[in-house]
Order: structure tokens, then C-alpha cells, then sequence
């Protein structure tokens, strides 16, 4: 496994996750099968392949495994500035609700952290499922001779 390329691709894979999650218009997309969690990995996994030629699917879950602990890592970094995980959650909340609707407790404390390490574990997850997704996607095909 090459690790250089599997670092550059699940990076590559974590980034577009976490736009794709939390840019706000773009966000909806969440409500199709939690798809940036997903497709995010799966885009890694394809780049992985472009760069190396090959992909087995323990390849394949590496990629998306790690590009679901790189995507929570980056959600959880920016739940600190309110874009992401609780608070993030809180502020969209926020925004349909009457002013000092959303309790300010919410977006501070064990709580809070809880929900936040939570989304890491669930991205991890997802990225597995679209590593075993992208493993028979892409997967290397028999030659028969």
C-alpha cells in the first residue's frame, strides 16, 4: 500500500466530506442517504486507485476508513468555531427558531464534546461503508487468459 498516495487521497476524500456536510445550501445533501459521509470516501477510494492502478478491498476500506477519521477530525475541529457538530447544530437550529430559543448550555459542555467525539466515531463508520462501497466499485477485475 502506497502510503503517501492513501494520506493525499483520504485527505483529498475528508475535505470534500466535510464541505459537502457543511456548507449550507449544499448540506441538504445529507438528507440523501447521509451522502457527503459516504461519497466523500468513495471519491478517495477512486483517486487512490487513479494514482496506484490498483484496489483491493482492504485498499479500499483503508481509504475510506481513514477518510472518515481525517472528515471527523476536521468537523470536529471546526465545531470549536461554531460550523460543525453541536453548536453547529444549535446555530441551524437557531435560525428557525425565535431568538434565545436553543438553551446556551447546548453549545458548551460534556455534552457537547460527547455529541462532537460521537460524529467522529459516525464518520469513521461511514467511511467504511464507503470504502466496502468503492472495494466493489473499483475493485481489481480478474483477467482471464
Amino acid at each position: 500500500m502506497n502510503t503517501k498516495n492513501l494520506l493525499i487521497a483520504s485527505l483529498i476524500g475528508a475535505v470534500v466530506t466535510t464541505a459537502l456536510a457543511n456548507i449550507p445550501i449544499i448540506s441538504l445533501l445529507n438528507c440523501l442517504l447521509c451522502l457527503p459521509f459516504w461519497g466523500g470516501p468513495l471519491l478517495a477510494a477512486w483517486y487512490y486507485k487513479r494514482q496506484t492502478g490498483m484496489m483491493t478491498m482492504n485498499h479500499a476500506i483503508s481509504v475510506g476508513a481513514l477518510t472518515g477519521l481525517f472528515a471527523g477530525v476536521l468537523g470536529f475541529l471546526l465545531s470549536f468555531v461554531g460550523m460543525a457538530g453541536a453548536s453547529g447544530l444549535a446555530n441551524q437550529i437557531d435560525q428557525y427558531l425565535p431568538a434565545g430559543s436553543v438553551p446556551p448550555d447546548i453549545l458548551s459542555g460534556s455534552m457537547s464534546f460527547l455529541f462532537n467525539c460521537a460524529g467522529v466515531l459516525t464518520n469513521i463508520i461511514f467511511g467504511v461503508i464507503g470504502g466496502l462501497i468503492a472495494g466493489a466499485v473499483f475493485k481489481q477485475k480478474p483477467t482471464t487468459s
